[in-house]
């Protein structure tokens, strides 16, 4: 348990991992509660079909793309000027593609959802069918086509409560719908599969040396943040002593030494500002190949 925690804290695939999850979770419980009520008006139920099936993936995505830790890595990546360290763009393209992956299993849950489930498969499209392929509606002569086809969605339409032409519209949409739904999920399958096959085939040392260097930016962007907050807390602690000490007049002793070491917030602003623009060069202090 504890090394399954530390992974979550330390890796950032963990992080992800854990974002992707509750994306996904929440983009299923807002589908089953969201109830689909197709407006059923001819020129309408395309237009809503089509929103209830690509708008939410959308926002789902830029949520979980925005949200990623890759994403403030990445731009801070790209809007750093070139300095002392050469930018990797094998790490940049991990990242970024990592960030895609992740960022796309809500959305893609979500378009399965909807064509497993079928009925906004069933408003967007029940327009588009011949009716006469199905028997027609010769009982309902007086009332257009249009209208009847953009009601077959609403099974509460009293007059076609019980036309057979309506449920075999419905039957046939929605064994399309649940067609191209489990045939999406084959599809992933199957890319998933083969891009295990060909990623432990090929360039398997390139994958190891990018992974590495992935984890390597995100610890020393972690430690760098942890330094600065050490900091914070050290000039914090200082300032309030010496507020304590000029209006209650407490003894607090500081030694000629660690006067000389404290860093003003002034000279630590510098420090940063010249780690985000001449970053140094990672330091070689042992190689073991060089020693064989």
């Amino acid at each position: 348990m504890e090394r399954a925690i530390n992974y979550l804290y330390t890796r950032p695939e963990g992080k992800m991992n854990i974002l992707c999850l509750v994306m996904a979770a929440m983009s299923m419980f807002i589908y089953k509660v969201y109830e689909i009520n197709c407006p059923c008006l001819p020129g309408y139920n395309l237009a809503y079909g089509l929103i209830v099936i690509f708008i939410p993936p959308f926002i789902f995505f830029f949520l979980g793309f925005s949200l990623n830790h890759y994403c403030l890595i990445l731009s801070l990546e790209l809007s750093k000027p070139q300095n002392k360290r050469n930018k990797k763009k094998e790490v940049l393209r991990f990242m970024f593609k990592s960030m895609v992956i992740r960022s796309l299993v809500a959305p893609v849950l979500w378009i399965i959802a909807c064509f497993l489930d079928g009925k906004s498969v069933i408003c967007a499209f029940s327009e588009t069918l011949d009716a006469e392929q199905f028997g027609g509606f010769g009982n309902f002569s007086s009332i257009s086509t249009e209208l009847l086809l953009a009601k077959v969605p609403c099974k509460n339409f009293e007059l076609l409560r019980t036309s057979s032409t309506r449920k075999a519209i419905y039957r046939f949409l929605k064994s399309i719908s649940q067609g191209v739904g489990f045939l999406m999920v084959l599809t992933l399958i199957i890319l998933a599969v083969i891009s295990r096959i060909l990623s432990s085939l090929f360039n398997v040392t390139r994958s190891i040396h990018t992974q590495y260097w992935s984890i390597f930016a995100n610890m020393e962007d972690q430690y760098f943040e942890e330094t600065c907050l050490a900091h914070n807390r050290w000039m914090a602690e200082k300032c309030i002593h010496g507020y304590f000490e000029e209006c209650e007049n407490y003894d607090v002793k500081c030694s000629h030494d660690d006067e000389e070491k404290i860093i003003s917030p002034w000279q630590m602003m510098d420090y940063v500002d010249h780690w985000y623009l001449c970053r140094p060069p990672i330091v070689h202090t042992y190689d073991p190949l060089s020693q064989s």
